[in-house]
């Protein structure tokens, strides 16, 4: 995962998602097409990977199947926060990461998939059940992201290749 800007973001890839602009009631939803053709469709639309214009992409959630790339942007307060996460093979497969599904209210009922990665962290537990004070390592998962993955599964979409 890394933290890019906006305008790092690749206009002209085809991309599945969905762009939420300041503006609008609903999200803009993306089916294998690039930010550039879904913004041409829309009347009067601004350049939407820059800093600093109005209407702006309120929240967004993009993935790249091609590059196995996942773009999330959130607007929070006066700043456009972007993240960047390169889903591998090895994520996938790796059973401490899991893929979850959120049901959307405003795209007719599509289904959104995330890949949250879960990694092993020690917390300090302190005590024990009988009270005396002891500082005991315990191994647990902590949840490090979550990344969209687009509207149907990963597994679907390896099946597919």
């Amino acid at each position: 995962m890394s933290k890019i800007k906006i305008n790092e973001i690749p206009a002209g890839r085809n991309l599945t998602g969905y762009l939420w602009m300041s503006n609008e009631q609903e999200p803009r939803v993306l089916e294998n097409a690039s930010i550039e053709q879904n913004n041409e469709s829309h009347k009067d639309a601004p350049a939407l990977l820059e800093d600093g214009v109005n209407p702006f992409i309120a929240e967004a959630e993009l993935w790249d199947a091609e590059a196995r790339i996942s773009y999330a942007i959130h607007h929070a307060g006066n700043e456009i926060i972007c993240q960047r996460y390169e889903v591998k093979a090895e994520d996938i497969s790796n059973t401490d990461n899991n893929e979850v599904v959120f049901l959307s209210h405003r795209m007719n009922g599509r289904k959104l998939y995330f890949l949250e990665y879960w990694k092993p962290q020690n917390v300090f537990q302190l005590g024990n059940i009988k009270g005396e004070q002891e500082n005991e390592a315990m191994p647990t998962l902590v949840m490090a992201c979550r990344a969209f993955v687009g509207f149907r599964t990963l597994k679907d979409k390896e099946e597919q290749k």
